[in-house]
């Protein structure tokens, strides 16, 4: 997968019990802002709704979202500090039935930003004159300029140490230009290996496909450090990103914290793709020990 695809993300979760007259909610962080989903009944009808809030005074999206199971259709919404709730669909119980399994509903939002204004506010300036100053490489990604150093870059990563000190072309080059990169991700990214405390819930899904792509094993242990320590995110992420990224101490973690059948349920969709046999047996280990 491109880094450059992780401006999407998926926001899912299974309400249970939702024909009892309160609401329910579930709240994830991911990409800079607060999700917070939820699900209410009123007696009649039932809605779900989203709310996204960011740290910002001022700020504003463009956003296509995808609802399912209800509707699975993409759809545009602009969401801003003065507009951040979206309302999905409001509908009779009794039409919703069909989704239900036993009173609960799965649901799945396939999330991606178009634009976002103001961008992530930037610890670090790499194209400012101090930058220039102190760099050797001058890293090009769309519009975006990144004045590095080659030998700091691969002390972190192995992918930019064949890069920079092996028998490539790009060895000798003061200006490379990098492709199918997410900019803001590829600035989260060097912010932390040069010292700046960013990791954080809007930030680490973006890093960890940087340092994943570019092989920078620093870089994603502090991020599974983040998520084993100070994460507000579900289970049921946090091993998703342990399986993709390949953590194992999170991953252990998060098996601990698996609590029934349900919540190993709700996993599986979330690791399909990336998953080996080992963890299946892990899970299916998990299972047998609730019986």
């Amino acid at each position: 997968m491109s880094p450059s695809e992780n401006r999407s993300f998926t926001l899912r979760h299974e309400f249970q019990n939702i024909g009892k007259e309160t609401p329910i909610t579930y709240k994830q962080s991911d990409l800079g802002c607060d999700w917070l989903l939820r699900l209410q009944y009123d007696g009649t009808s039932i809605f779900l709704t989203l709310e996204v809030n960011r740290s910002e005074s001022d700020w504003s999206m463009e956003t296509k979202i995808e609802c399912g199971p209800v509707t699975n259709q993409h759809k545009l919404f602009a969401i801003s500090k003065t507009k951040n709730k979206i309302e999905f669909f409001r509908t009779n119980y009794t039409i919703l039935k069909p989704f239900l399994v036993e009173d609960n509903l799965d649901v799945n939002l396939n999330i991606k930003i178009l634009s976002i204004h103001p961008e992530l506010r930037y610890l670090r300036n790499f194209d400012d004159d101090v930058a220039k100053e102190s760099s050797d490489v001058l890293l090009i990604i769309g519009d975006q300029k990144f004045y590095v150093s080659k030998l700091f870059l691969a002390s972190h990563s192995s992918y930019f140490k064949s890069l920079f000190l092996g028998n490539f072309e790009e060895s000798k080059k003061s200006e490379i230009q990098l492709k199918d990169i997410d900019p803001i991700n590829f600035q989260d990214f060097l912010e932390l290996i040069y010292g700046e405390s960013n990791v954080q819930g809007g930030t680490v899904d973006g890093i960890l496909a940087i340092a994943d792509y570019f092989d920078a094993k620093t870089a994603i242990r502090r991020c599974e450090e983040f998520l084993m320590r100070f994460s507000e995110n579900s289970v049921r992420k946090k091993f998703a990103l342990a399986i993709k990224y390949k953590m194992e101490n999170l991953k252990d973690k998060c098996l601990l914290e698996i609590k029934n059948s349900d919540d190993v349920r709700g996993i599986l969709p979330e690791i399909s793709k990336y998953v080996e046999h080992s963890v299946y047996k892990d899970l299916l280990e998990k299972v047998l020990s609730f019986e």
